[in-house]
């Protein structure tokens, strides 16, 4: 990841706040009087880091931070909460209980990419609060998982050797997988 720089032309020290290095920080501080120092909103500082430059049909990549997962992070004032969630939340309000914001620009896109760059989106347009079920059946692994007809290690799924996690639609799991690996767990317990 590149560092971000002092937005001050020819100066190539680290960014400390506004843009600015420390010294041009501190500089900013003494010229400014106090009443034209002020923050700006949360609106407009989650705006800042959004590129809509692209026009209103397309993403509108997040243009800051990233968590491990490819998702926008923004800081709300209170915690980090996901860019996309936080976008929905502006333009639509609250996202009800037992719902996620499904990124429908992803849906029938095509995109092979891990992790995905429709993730990045932040365009209101492009997000939907869905069911969890909805949202991994839309997306690729959903379909993906789907169209697997056997496990990785290649016993069948077949009614009787799948298994199934509560409060996830979609995990299936190889029931003699799990038998091997508790075989194997039973048997290392018994010899220490």
């Amino acid at each position: 990841m590149v560092p971000k720089l002092c937005s001050i032309d020819n100066c190539f020290a680290a960014h400390h706040a506004r843009g600015y290095c420390g010294a041009h920080y501190a500089a900013w501080r003494k010229s400014t009087p106090a009443e034209a120092r002020t923050q700006p909103t949360r609106e407009q500082r989650f705006s800042a880091k959004v590129d809509n430059s692209h026009g209103p049909e397309a993403c509108w990549h997040w243009k800051a931070t990233i968590g491990g997962e490819g998702y926008g992070q923004f800081h709300d004032g209170t915690r980090n909460v996901k860019a996309h969630r936080y976008a929905y939340e502006l333009e639509h309000g609250p996202i009800a209980a037992g719902l996620v914001v499904d990124h429908t620009c992803h849906n029938d896109s095509g995109c092979t990419a891990v992790p995905c760059d429709h993730r990045k989106c932040c365009n209101p347009a492009h997000l939907e609060a869905v069911t969890q079920k909805i949202n991994s059946i839309r997306g690729r692994s959903g379909e993906h998982q789907a169209r697997k007809t056997h496990c990785p290690k290649g016993h069948e799924y077949t009614p009787e050797n799948i298994l199934s996690r509560r409060g996830y639609p979609t995990y299936r799991g190889c029931r003699e997988c799990s038998r091997i690996a508790n075989r194997k767990y039973q048997s290392k317990r018994k010899a220490a």
